[in-house]
């Protein structure tokens, strides 16, 4: 019998970063594949991605797209030239996407929303940005046969504002290696990691890519008050610059409030390391005021770092009670909950704790039954 066959576009998960989640796909793929007894996946890639996917199971393959990989390439173009070409040749019947879908394929659609910030903040995105991400969105909602969104507020959220029936929508959440992250480790190979890095410790930690809508300059501000009472304090922020002109302007904030020297931005760090990271911080702090997901505060938690989260509705669903979390845009509560939590070991303690045991309830196996199930139920039509 033939098996079905699926195939995922990695690089329409993060337009800007075109591999961003090829890693995370392939974690998907090993999880799945032993699973789906009737399917065969093909991951869709830019060209030398495929050396770093390592050995894979046997109904799993990649395919290197030639040139769409590279910076300043169109995924709608790619979506629109290359991609129907793709499906009819490999025979597709389920196409995953994300915000970039095509405008006519001939197979079933299935479409996960990771965003939705060109509708949710749009005056706080640049005007292209919007623009673009508002025309794909929409048209990947209403093209789609089937939505995911990674938790239930981001379910509410694009039921209401695209108007899509509960029977077009599943909620898959992202996921976390708790194999990987965790809160057991050798302090002296931290201690090398931090190191190597140029990471000072005590530290407070962001990740987040550099939107103005994930606030980071609330966060700057309310260190430059932590660092009055411990002023040996550092603050890492680690998140690529999606948007250069806010980038810029959090580096002159910094300067600005004096902290050039006690502030230490990073676009990428090596995945390998980021586990130590988060065991050396003494908090992560999430100020965004919109998301669907963020999987930062998972791999904090798993790692045994306290969670500091704006009270934005997914953020405290997938918190559920393990962090501590604040009105997003108030200053005040963020610089009251920074500093209780470096006067008070045992609330911060307890908060590690809790969030190491909420982290394994967002494992690679149960993402992948759902998507498995996300995906027959879209193939059943």
């Amino acid at each position: 019998m033939r098996r079905l066959r699926i195939a995922i576009n990695t690089m329409a998960a993060n337009p800007y970063r075109r591999h961003a989640w090829l890693e995370d796909y392939l974690t998907l793929m090993r999880a799945l594949a032993p699973l789906a007894v009737k399917e065969h996946f093909l991951l869709l890639t830019g060209e030398g991605q495929d050396e770093q996917a390592g050995a894979l199971p046997p109904n799993v393959e990649l395919l290197a797209v030639p040139r769409l990989h590279r910076r300043g390439g169109c995924p709608l173009l790619f979506d629109a030239m290359t991609l129907p070409s793709i499906i009819r040749d490999q025979r597709i019947d389920v196409l995953h996407t994300s915000h970039v879908a095509p405008l006519a394929v001939r197979c079933r659609l299935v479409a996960t929303m990771r965003t939705l910030h060109a509708y949710t903040v749009p005056a706080l995105l640049p005007r292209g940005v919007r623009v673009a991400r508002r025309l794909a969105t929409r048209c990947a909602v209403r093209r789609a046969d089937l939505v995911i969104a990674p938790t239930r507020a981001a379910r509410r959220d694009i039921a209401e504002l695209f108007g899509v029936e509960t029977s077009r929508l599943r909620v898959v959440p992202g996921a976390v290696d708790c194999e990987v992250y965790h809160p057991a480790g050798d302090r002296v190979q931290l201690v090398k990691v931090l190191d190597r890095l140029g990471v000072k410790s005590p530290y407070v930690l962001c990740v987040s890519s550099l939107w103005r809508y994930k606030n980071v300059e609330d966060l700057i501000q309310a260190f430059s008050v932590v660092r009055r009472y411990y002023p040996d304090f550092k603050l890492l922020v680690i998140g690529y610059g999606a948007d250069a002109a806010y980038r810029a302007a959090l580096g002159d904030r910094a300067a600005d409030l004096g902290l050039t020297g006690s502030i230490s931005f990073r676009e990428a760090v090596d995945r390998d390391a980021m586990p130590w990271i988060y065991r050396g911080a003494q908090m992560l702090v999430y100020p965004s005021e919109d998301e669907t997901f963020a999987a930062p505060i998972i791999e904090a938690m798993a790692s045994g770092c306290p969670v500091i989260a704006t009270g934005v509705p997914s953020l405290v669903e997938i918190a559920d009670g393990c962090a501590v979390h604040y009105p997003a845009r108030d200053l005040d509560a963020l610089t009251k909950c920074m500093l209780d939590l470096i006067r008070e070991d045992d609330r911060a303690r307890f908060i590690a704790r809790s969030g190491v045991a909420r982290a394994k309830d967002f494992s690679w196996r149960n993402a992948a039954e759902l998507t498995l199930a996300a995906y027959r139920f879209a193939a059943a039509g």
